[in-house]
């Protein structure tokens, strides 16, 4: 409520008027970020571990349903993904960090974020310089809220070939 006093120099007495009240609500606003893309080159048989963050820039906290994808129109497609939660942020698995189930979310505070750690195969056998694509996805519950991350596996020439050396005695 505002109050204003002032001086009547007509009458010589004080005003004073008060407003209605006002009452402001301030609607939750999801604003997540996640990156980013990252590619790398490994040999068949390696295994790919791509960092990424999801960001809560918003002002309440948010859920993100999380999704971790083969992409189709790629070369091959890599096997055993898991995703999962970062802990420490150090960009690498450690003892304990939790394993994400597809499908399964996780909650942000305002201004907190998460990251995660996209891993996969490359399956052994695989031709060299073909390319997977993997794509990580979170989906928030307001309409339209999808962020995505797409990452490239490249797999390097002459991996999976063994060298052959011939000795003969004589």
């Amino acid at each position: 409520r505002a109050l204003a006093n002032a001086a009547d120099s007509v009458a010589a007495g004080p005003l004073a008027a008060a407003s209605n009240l006002v009452r402001a609500i301030v609607q939750s606003l999801e604003a997540r970020s996640l990156v980013s893309d990252r590619s790398d080159t490994l040999a068949a048989g390696a295994i790919a571990t791509f960092s990424h963050r999801l960001s809560n820039g918003g002002n309440g906290a948010t859920d993100a349903r999380l999704d971790l994808a083969n992409l189709p129109g790629d070369d091959f497609d890599l096997t055993g993904l898991s995703l999962v939660h970062d802990l420490d942020g150090n960009g690498a698995v450690d003892a304990g960090e939790p394993i994400l189930a597809p499908g399964g979310s996780l909650t942000l505070p305002a201004g907190g974020f998460a990251d995660l750690l996209a891993e996969a195969t490359v399956p052994n056998g695989t031709p060299p310089s073909t390319r997977a694509w993997l794509r990580l996805t979170a989906t928030g519950a307001a309409p339209g809220s999808v962020e995505f991350n797409t990452d490239t596996v490249v797999v390097r020439a002459g991996a999976g070939t063994a060298a052959v050396l011939f000795v003969e005695k004589t």
